[in-house]
This record gives structure tokens, sequence and C-alpha cells, in this order.
């Protein structure tokens, strides 16, 4: 802790880790911040080897175990981690989009002693995984590689998850999976209330119809917004797909991942957390509820390729900016 009148910042957050490049430039480790955030630790490269594809000479490669790792088998994820793949029901009663490396569970030291940026997290059905840990709101560089960058992956923070107040500052957080829409799920359905890949997924009304209950919602979560409702669905903020729709969807977007699910009167979280889906529009004739308005946005446009996202009339203010058609209140998850 600084003394008084001491203006020097921590360097970085107290035992969060992060991607380092290993002393021959040819692999990546993870070094860790030091527990008073004074300094990062040295890159720690002592992953496992792996067999080379360079033929007979014998060559190998290091693969440091990372918890949340995209990967299509065991072999991606390194020493001591299971690929969970999309094809899989071990995985929160599914599979994860994209292959999540993780292991079972009972205690957070077994996961910690493979990866420090991960946790032993317990599930409704009394299983427990080790799932990696993650800080809420936008990074502070380059070098954290918040949920390891993946576009379907959220970090879900105290606050989403009900564990705590959302209070604009970084909150603890872990790296769900958060498929985008059928094409994570390869002869499968994307089950967007849950994050996974199934077989049959939940029921309930689409994005954009009316609701009073996030229970009567496919995506469980009933948006409030001027005093209405509306059926949402949870996405990962600031990547260009979810609600959905992929990178090639059939035809234009109807739904897209337009704010933060935690927003605060100043502040809202960020990159990579949950995000909630609104209805796209490019006429208030594309609107589910009749009278609503279609409200347009450069930035919208830009982001998430139509002109607009659909909303009661009368709005909080008259301004034009993104943020000011995202002043909802998503709380009732």
């Amino acid at each position: 802790m600084a003394s008084c009148g001491d203006d020097e910042q921590p360097l970085c957050v107290g035992n969060q880790t992060r991607l380092c490049a290993c002393p021959d430039r040819t692999r990546q480790g993870v070094q860790a911040c030091s527990a008073d955030g004074s300094s990062w630790g040295a890159c720690d490269c002592s992953g496992q080897p792996r067999e080379g594809t360079g033929g007979t000479s014998g060559g190998t490669e290091p693969l440091t175990p990372l918890v949340g790792r995209s990967c299509v088998a065991s072999a991606d994820c390194g020493e001591g981690l299971t690929c969970y793949t999309a094809t899989s029901n071990d995985f929160l009663g599914g599979g994860a989009p994209g292959g999540y490396c993780s292991t079972a569970c009972t205690e957070d030291a077994q996961c910690t002693a493979i990866d420090r940026q991960s946790e032993c997290v317990a599930s409704p059905d009394g299983s427990a995984l080790c799932i990696r840990t993650c800080l809420s709101l936008d990074p502070t560089s380059l070098g954290e590689s918040k949920c390891l960058d993946r576009r379907d992956v959220a970090c879900q923070s105290e606050a989403y998850l009900n564990l705590a107040d959302f209070t604009g500052l970084r909150q603890n957080g872990w790296c769900y999976p958060q498929c985008a829409s059928d094409e994570d799920c390869p002869g499968r359905r994307c089950d967007l209330a849950r994050g996974i890949c199934v077989d049959t997924v939940t029921t309930g009304l689409a994005i954009g119809e009316a609701c009073t209950a996030n229970a009567q919602c496919a995506g469980r979560i009933c948006v409030s917004s001027q005093g209405v409702g509306f059926c949402s669905a949870p996405c990962v903020f600031s990547v260009p797909i979810g609600c959905g729709y992929g990178l090639a969807p059939t035809g234009e977007r109807a739904a897209g991942c337009f704010t933060p699910f935690e927003r605060g009167f100043l502040s809202s979280e960020g990159d990579g957390d949950v995000g909630v889906c609104f209805e796209l529009c490019s006429t208030a004739a594309d609107c589910t509820q009749p009278g609503w308005i279609c409200q347009t946005d450069d930035a919208i446009q830009a982001r998430l390729s139509r002109p607009g996202v659909c909303l009661p009339p009368q709005p909080t203010d008259a301004g034009t900016d993104a943020g000011d058609a995202g002043a909802v209140d998503a709380s009732a998850n």
C-alpha cells in the first residue's frame, strides 16, 4: 500500500495473469502480477511439451496448459486438462462452442496448480469444473488477454451473477462459453440462454417480443425500457456476432449485442463482458412491437451492420448517441 502523498500507481492487478513470450520467442508462457501490483513475475514456460509435426526428427514444442483455451482435442489443452467440445454434454449440460480446456475438480487448488488464473466452480447439478477467471470492464492493456480474447466466451462478473452489486469498478468474474449462433455448434443448436451447444434449446419468446418476466423469454432475459419489457438474451459485448447471428448469417441480422448487461448511471461493463441483445431495424416497420421506433445511429450501423435498434416510443432524451439508446434496466436477471 502506498504511503500518503505517494503518486505511484500499481503496475498491474495483484495476482492477475497474462500471456507472455518465452525467451526462445517461439511459444507463449504465463506470467503473474505480484500480490501488491508492483511488478510482473518471470514468464513461466514450464508447460509440458507435445509431439511436433515436423517428421521423424523428434521435434517438440511446449504447450502451457491454459484453462479456457479453445480446442478440438485434449492434446490442444496441455497436461492435466481435457477438451470439452461442442459435441459433448459434459459442460454445464451441453457442449462448449469452440471447445473449452478444463477438468473436473473439487477445490480451487486443483485448478490453480494447472493454471493460476482459474478456479473450481460448481454447477447447479453438483458437478464442478475449472473455469478461467477474469476481471469485468474494459481490459487495461493488450497484454491482459481477457478470457484469452475469445469471441465465444464471456466474462460473467460477480454483479451479473448476482453475487455482488455493480460498483462501476473492475470486479472478479469467470469466463463462460457464450455461443453466438448455430454456426458455433456444428450439427447442434446454440442455446443463447445458457451459452452452450445442445440438441434441444430453451423455449420461449424471441428477441424483441413483449415480456414481463425472464422466464417468458427463450434467452431468459426480459429487459425493461421506458416502463415496458422486451425479450433479450446474453451475448459477448463488443464482438460483431451473437444473438443468434454468426459471421455468415442468412439475410439481414434481426438482433445484435447492443449494450453491456451491467450498467450504472455513469459507467457500465465493457469489452468481453456479458451484453444484452436488442432487436435491429432499418425502419420502424422492422420492430416486432407496434408503435416502437427505430432509433438510428452511425455507430450502430458500423458495429451491428444495421442502421438502428428498436426502442419504445418517447425515449429518455432526444440524443442520438448510441449510449442514450442503451439506457435500459436489465436487472431482472
